[in-house]
């Protein structure tokens, strides 16, 4: 997130919240429900995100799947069993009786839709603060998790002074307007610890510097249809993703040359995040700034801001 540079310039604090939702609070009925229920039940569960729970699944028929939290995990009122901790479900459409089946901690879980023919993947990638030291190093902490991801873990200052910069001082007339600067394809534009103005960098000095890291090598998505992106995740590797702050198109644009003449549109609510997951409706992201795991995110609209930054996104091989 950029509010900080955007003080700097006009010398007041912009403070942008994210709005999210987080489908928690489910109840659970412990009678045999109709076809129609199953289904509702099961939509709201495959929402939850976190820690793999025992689960106990029971069928009265084949396409009728009962999900129940054991006594273990759950609260119990009035009948009813309200789980005390985010789940994350399998289910399968077409079920034999079963009774007592312990989930495996999967590193991907998947939901199955009988009628939306929908799936939900989700990565289960440990989350990584880019505060309090990076106060502009969103990209750089997301490309911590997905190096840790790889197993090869390294600390994010360490990689911050690994990044590659753009050094070009920023030129800035009367009023404050950002004249020239540097050109966040070539290299971190600005401070990323936060301490004067600082802008970003983008996919393509990253994917080689994950290259260097990585023997696989990088994959750098930009300006593929978000589809690309699902594939990547749906195979079981994350994707960094740059989108606006609010996981919204933005209206507040500002451009500058690079001392080449290239011309950068830029948005300093620019923030990246990693995407561990997805289904119909939602994204499910790491969000360095936030330190939250899986946040949930309203699909389309964090699509559409994607897509108003250029569509970059930066994966492995």
């Amino acid at each position: 997130m950029r509010t900080r540079a955007i003080a700097w310039l006009l010398g007041m604090v912009i403070v942008s919240g994210l709005f999210v939702r987080y489908p928690l609070g489910i109840g659970f009925d412990t009678r045999e429900p109709a076809e129609e229920e199953v289904r509702e039940q099961a939509s709201a569960v495959e929402l939850g995100t976190g820690t793999v729970v025992p689960l106990e699944i029971s069928a009265a028929a084949a396409g009728q799947v009962v999900v129940t939290p054991t006594s273990d995990e759950v609260s119990v009122v009035e009948g009813e069993a309200i789980p005390t901790v985010p789940v994350e479900v399998l289910l399968v459409a077409e079920a034999a009786a079963v009774e007592a089946v312990e989930l495996p901690p999967a590193e991907t879980a998947w939901y199955y839709d009988e009628e939306q023919h929908s799936a939900m993947h989700l990565i289960d990638v440990p989350i990584i603060s880019q505060l309090p030291e990076l106060y502009n190093g969103c990209e750089i902490t997301s490309f911590a998790m997905l190096l840790a991801h790889l197993g090869k873990p390294m600390d994010k200052l360490e990689l911050a002074e690994l990044m590659p910069r753009d050094y070009t001082p920023a030129v800035l007339d009367e009023n404050g307007t950002i004249l020239e600067w540097g050109d966040p394809d070539q290299g971190f534009v600005g401070d990323v610890y936060g301490n004067d103005l600082g802008y970003g960098i983008y996919a393509p000095p990253l994917a080689q510097m994950l290259g260097e890291l990585y023997e696989g090598g990088a994959l750098d998505l930009t300006g593929q249809d978000f589809s690309a992106v699902e594939e990547s995740v749906a195979a079981g590797k994350p994707v960094m993703i740059w989108n606006i702050a609010t996981f919204a198109p933005s209206d507040a644009w500002v451009t500058w040359y690079t001392s080449e003449g290239k011309e950068v549109t830029a948005t300093f609510q620019e923030h990246c995040v990693l995407l561990v997951g997805y289904d119909d409706t939602y994204v499910y992201i790491n969000n360095p700034f936030e330190r939250v795991q899986a946040q949930v995110v309203d699909k389309w609209s964090f699509i559409a801001g994607w897509e108003q930054l250029g569509s970059k996104a930066l994966t492995y091989m």
